[in-house]
């Protein structure tokens, strides 16, 4: 089965020991880390301020230069994590939007099967321990009149997203079958 695991900059060890786990690792993986060029844009717009473009910015490069090694780095130690689990990968740096870029490498690739991650457990927030008191004025609600119905209780809320945009974006546009795959907490060091 060909894979294609979309990598973020932390989980990928974690996500794919929860893939090994739940596939067996006898397959062909592609591992996918997007570099995110939203961020420069806005940097560049902010910086080029309202006189409009004035040549590239002595910064460009040496963020392009970080921005690249910390890619490699990332998808190297997600190589090592894919090949030491039994995966035969191959792995790819792309820039861009990442929901955009993944999608994109989906359709070239065309995989079996697309691995994104989901939140961690630990980036969730606090989950309610238990039903949750909504406040209400102190003086008593008006008696329901006769002729129509009480109304109903609130709606209790659905607790934190489980899944990130990129993640949701991934998973609502995707035309391959696509699997998240849930990180455990990162433990502290």
């Amino acid at each position: 089965m060909r894979v294609m695991c979309a990598i973020d900059r932390q989980g990928g060890a974690a996500l794919l020991e929860g893939l090994a786990a739940l596939l067996g690792a006898d397959h062909d993986l592609l591992l996918v880390h997007v570099i995110d060029t939203g961020p420069r844009h806005s940097l560049e717009a902010f910086l080029r301020g309202p006189a409009g473009p004035r040549g590239r910015r002595p910064h460009a490069e040496p963020l392009d230069a970080a921005e690249s090694e910390a890619g490699e780095r990332v998808l190297g130690e997600a190589r090592l994590t894919a090949e030491g689990l039994g995966f035969r990968c191959e792995a790819e740096l792309a820039r861009g939007e990442p929901g955009d870029e993944i999608l994109r490498r989906a359709v070239e690739r065309a995989p079996d099967l697309l691995v994104v991650g989901g939140r961690r457990a630990d980036q969730e927030g606090p989950r309610p321990a238990g039903p949750i008191e909504i406040p209400r004025k102190a003086a008593a609600p008006p008696a329901p009149s006769p002729a129509r119905e009480p109304a109903a209780p609130p709606a209790a809320p659905h607790g934190p997203p489980l899944i990130g945009h990129i993640s949701r974006f991934v998973v609502d546009h995707a035309k391959c079958s696509v699997l998240l795959v849930r990180s455990p907490p990162s433990t502290p060091a």
